[in-house]
C-alpha cells in the first residue's frame, strides 16, 4: 500500500527484482503502480498457499538510476553484513 501511495506521487522508475533470482531475470521496471501489481498479487497468492511468511516469488523494489555509479565501467554491489550485539549502548560489528 505505502509503495503505491509513493508511485503515484512520483514521476520516477521503479525496478523490481526477484530475491532468488540473478543475472537480470525476472526484473521489472514500472512507472506506475499497475506496471508492478500483477508481481505483488503473485507473491500474496504463492504466501498463502506455501502458509509461510517467505517464500521464493518475492521482490526487491527501489527507486530506478538510469546513470549508476560505475567501477572501471561495471556496475557493483555493496553488501555489509552487520552484528548488532547490543542496543544501548550501540555495539555493531561489520
Amino acid at each position: 500500500a505505502e509503495l503505491a501511495r509513493v508511485m503515484a506521487k512520483s514521476k520516477a522508475t521503479f525496478i523490481a527484482k526477484p530475491t532468488a533470482g540473478s543475472q537480470g531475470k525476472g526484473i521489472i521496471l514500472g512507472r506506475r503502480w499497475a506496471d508492478l501489481e500483477p508481481i505483488a498479487s503473485r507473491s500474496k497468492v504463492a504466501a498463502e498457499i506455501s502458509g509461510k511468511q517467505r517464500t521464493n516469488s518475492e521482490y526487491v523494489v527501489q527507486q530506478y538510476y538510469s546513470n549508476p555509479l560505475l567501477l572501471d565501467g561495471l556496475k557493483f554491489d555493496l553488501r555489509l553484513y552487520v552484528v548488532i550485539t547490543s542496543v544501548v549502548p550501540l555495539r555493531a560489528y561489520l
